[in-house]
């Protein structure tokens, strides 16, 4: 559970980069839980505590509703390049946030997983 709350952190640092905004946490201190990481078994370097990692979703959260608060339609129609191919900041962002509410849902499955037997929501 601890890797897909980073993930969901350092995605929404990417969320955020997209959009042009500054993230509050350091995307250096997330890479333990980057895509195609190695899974995460025990307590090693680079692990935050649950704290840690709620304390830095609310406070990308935060930056990203600030952030889109300040966007028009000019600047999701913006072209950026990833690699070889071209979006839109509003394809890219849509599918970022796709992406977030992915990993958001397997919270609740791995909850479950973990003995909590209340119900699903």
């Amino acid at each position: 559970m601890t890797w897909v709350l980073g993930h969901i952190l350092e995605n929404q640092i990417t969320m955020l980069t997209v959009l042009g905004g500054a993230s509050p946490v350091d995307p250096a201190a997330l890479i333990i839980y980057k895509r195609e990481s190695d899974p995460i078994t025990k307590d090693q370097t680079g692990v935050h505590q649950l704290e840690w990692l709620l304390n830095g979703i609310d406070a990308l959260h935060n930056a990203l509703v600030a952030c889109l608060a300040e966007m028009n339609d000019a600047d999701f129609a913006r072209e950026i390049q990833q690699g070889e191919r071209k979006f839109t900041v509003g394809w890219r962002f849509l599918f970022l946030h796709f992406h977030y509410t992915y990993h958001v849902g397997q919270l609740e499955l791995l909850r479950q997983l973990a003995g909590h037997s209340d119900k699903i929501v």
